[in-house]
């Protein structure tokens, strides 16, 4: 029972720190917006992330999505799950993308069960973000959970723009709000020397954490690494592989 609440207390920590979105192309600080920018909202795909904060294994989580269409309508399926036999976390949501011009919407619906030992409870919640994209930047709008049922999940509230620094470098700044803490500012530069190839680099003072990652895509394969250290609570580090359909 002890260990179980020390997985509890520990993946609490990593939520308050590490409010941070690891996967294919989160330029190791980005977020769920800013994959769909990268992934571009048209193309199909599929990717696999594992997470593992702060090298405890006990507390590696991974992520599988799914984005595609019927006929006219885009769709992204997101599945997360984190934990042991005794102690578990799993997420379920789905997004429907509906582009107005250059502006575009994203509903989320997400389910989330959360157990321990042979109590298990369900939670149900709403997101809506929006993404405006112009031809040398990008900004981002996302309130995560801003309605949930069954339980008082605490809302996220997210902006971050993209924008072109040269033909091979971007840079990303993001703003960060729940009702728990301050507001948490990130920010970083992605270099691709390549069209294949890509480096980047971040920092979030507030959360006293680093960033750094890359990414190499061979015809519709594409591998990332990134890793982050946190200045109390030590590496975190991720792999993730996509595909494109």
């Amino acid at each position: 029972m002890r260990y179980i609440i020390f997985l509890i207390v520990i993946s609490n920590l990593y939520g308050k720190f590490e409010k941070i979105s690891y996967n294919t192309t989160s330029y190791g600080m980005g977020s769920f917006l800013s994959s769909l920018i990268s992934n571009k909202i048209n193309s199909s795909s599929i990717e696999i992330d594992i997470l593992y904060p702060y090298e405890i294994v006990e507390l590696s989580r991974t992520k599988l999505n799914m984005q595609s269409s019927i006929k006219n309508l885009k769709y992204r399926v997101e599945f997360e799950y984190f934990g042991l036999d005794e102690y578990n976390e799993t997420s379920l949501g789905v997004t429907t993308p509906l582009s107005i011009n250059s502006l575009v919407i994203l509903p989320k619906i997400e389910i989330l069960s959360n157990k321990v030992e042979n109590d298990q409870s369900f939670y149900y919640g709403f997101s809506i973000g929006s993404i405006y994209n112009s031809k040398n930047y990008s900004l981002e709008l996302n309130l995560d959970r801003v309605l949930s049922f069954e339980n008082n999940l605490s809302p996220i509230y997210t902006f971050a723009a993209l924008f072109d620094i040269s033909n091979n470098i971007f840079g990303v700044i993001e703003i960060e709000k729940d009702e728990d803490t301050d507001l948490i500012y990130k920010t970083g530069i992605n270099y691709s020397p390549f069209k294949k190839f890509s480096i980047s680099l971040g920092i979030a003072p507030e959360l006293y954490s680093i960033y750094s990652g890359l990414r190499v895509s061979y015809n519709n394969l594409s591998f990332s690494y990134s890793g982050s250290y946190h200045s109390y609570l030590g590496y975190s580090q991720m792999i993730g592989i996509s595909y494109g359909l």
